[in-house]
């Protein structure tokens, strides 16, 4: 199993936005995405943090499923999406995991 960490950081006050846009991605997209999605906040350490983390049963199906949202880039819905949240996040990070368990 891969896991992929995809890490945000708000500007100060802003993580609400942040994880607003991503409840609505969940919901309009992650039923078709094809892989398990949680959103988790910060409790302990850099405040402001949003962390979108995503199961995948392999590298195949990340790779399977990275060209899916590929197509989505250019789409207005895309756009509008992104621009809802992009504004208030100051930085972000990718990170892929294997499970190892």
């Amino acid at each position: 199993m891969i896991i992929e960490r995809l890490v945000f950081r708000g500007k100060f006050g802003q993580s609400d936005a942040i994880v607003a846009s991503f409840r609505d991605w969940k919901a309009r997209i992650g039923a078709r995405f094809g892989a398990p999605i949680r959103l988790l906040v910060d409790v302990t350490g850099p405040l402001f943090t949003v962390v979108v983390e995503i199961e995948y049963r392999d590298l195949a199906h990340f790779d399977e499923l990275q060209r899916r949202e590929q197509e989505l880039y250019g789409s207005t819905e895309f756009e509008t999406w992104f621009a809802g949240w992009s504004a208030v996040t100051a930085s972000a990070t990718r990170e892929l995991y294997r499970v190892v368990d």
